[in-house]
């Protein structure tokens, strides 16, 4: 009997949406199925007057360092990122969704005499690790159990394209308190059809070669860690797993179902957005990649609609990491269209109203909105994609300039 299943209401939809009013973000990793390249997007979710953002570069000239100059999305007064989003002149991209710890009694392991904040910890590790081992290594010392997140750590200087990722291209760490795991996860991305693909079936070979991804949607991976942190055990016949499960949710069954559409950065610019609350997979407003809690039905635990989702977006792929460049977009989420191979499943191939979530978000569009200070951040929040990285000073950028940088052009 699975202890961790005491109270019926402890892993309840109901649960879940509160504890994700709070809590940070969606990331997916995807490897083409020729090898062409590897991209990978994160979403940021925090309340949207947190949308005074810098993106900034450091370029320090450090002796006994690995890294000298890292780039990533940050805000005022920040010294790291907290998103989390870096890339280091070592072709190294840091990236992580938290984990909730529902767990209690792990708390007791927190001792701030011999412990060190997570913030710290990372620009530490990125600036000493050459390779994602060195960096889990790193990182794991002190651990705080403040911050508990899965970390993903690619490292780029081991794929070149046409050719499938090295040994050691994506470590995977996932921490709480007194407890971390870390492990070399790139066979792990490259095989995950052997779970997914149905081995009697013609096009086998195909799916395998499609099914090279990896989801972060706020839940941890191994059971140790789930056990520790106080998750359920993965039982796709239990009810409770839909949505405390790793991948068996709302987000990581549309990531499922959508990651082998993505084939350009392109898709993964429209897959990190992605928000459709008509869409059965993913059931409501809040459980969106791109999550809307500002969008009516949201929450089933309260209907009051507050300002906080899904804020930013990021995206790389493996010629853009090698330049430190990232394309970013301010959110939340508001794409007018939803994404081709969606229209494509449709039964009828047409693009439905898209309704408030096809809209910008706006502050005076309800009195509860405007009643929560948002200092300096714009009345309506209706942002394009732009060029991010060292030496990109030309902004706002235009969707063509934007569009022809991704396409190669200057």
């Amino acid at each position: 009997k699975n202890k961790n299943r005491p109270n019926p209401d402890r892993y309840s939809k109901q649960r879940w949406d509160k504890l994700m009013r709070h809590a940070r973000c969606s990331a997916l990793i995807k490897v083409l199925p020729d090898f062409s390249d590897v991209l990978v997007g994160h979403a940021t979710w925090a309340d949207y007057s947190e949308l005074l953002r810098i993106w900034k570069t450091y370029d320090f000239p450090l002796a006994h360092v690995q890294s000298k100059v890292m780039s990533f999305s940050s805000y005022a007064g920040m010294l790291s990122s907290t998103d989390d989003w870096y890339i280091t002149d070592r072709q190294l991209l840091v990236t992580e969704t938290t984990t909730q710890v529902e767990d209690e009694s792990t708390f007791r392991e927190l001792d701030p005499r011999s412990q060190v904040d997570s913030w710290v910890r990372t620009m530490v590790a990125n600036r000493l690790a050459d390779d994602g081992a060195a960096w889990s290594r790193l990182y794991v010392k002190g651990n705080s159990g403040t911050y508990n997140c899965q970390w993903m750590v690619l490292d780029f200087k081991k794929f070149t394209a046409g050719t499938q990722p090295q040994d050691g291209f994506y470590t995977m760490t996932e921490i709480i308190p007194g407890s971390f795991r870390s492990e070399d996860m790139t066979a792990a991305l490259l095989n995950r059809g052997e779970s997914k693909c149905n081995k009697d079936n013609e096009d086998h070979d195909t799916c395998y070669k499609n099914t090279m991804y990896w989801p972060s949607v706020n839940r941890p991976f191994w059971p140790d860690i789930r056990a520790r942190a106080g998750y359920p055990e993965e039982d796709p016949d239990a009810a409770d797993n839909a949505f405390f499960s790793f991948e068996n949710n709302p987000r990581g069954r549309v990531f499922a179902r959508d990651q082998s559409h993505v084939k350009s950065i392109h898709d993964m610019m429209a897959i990190i957005t992605y928000n459709d609350p008509s869409d059965p997979l993913q059931e409501d407003a809040g459980h969106g990649i791109a999550s809307r809690f500002d969008l009516p039905g949201a929450d089933a635990n309260d209907p009051t609609i507050r300002p906080t989702g899904a804020i930013d977006f990021k995206v790389s792929s493996a010629p853009m990491v090698t330049k430190m460049m990232s394309v970013s977009q301010i959110g939340p989420t508001h794409e007018a269209a939803l994404p081709h191979w969606r229209l494509q499943q449709a039964e009828n191939g047409a693009q439905a109203d898209r309704g408030a979530v096809g809209r910008p978000f706006r502050w005076d569009d309800s009195e509860t909105f405007s009643a929560v200070p948002h200092y300096g951040v714009p009345m309506e929040l209706d942002f394009n994609w732009q060029i991010m990285g060292p030496g990109r000073l030309d902004l706002p950028q235009d969707k063509a300039s934007v569009h022809s940088f991704l396409k190669g052009g200057k």
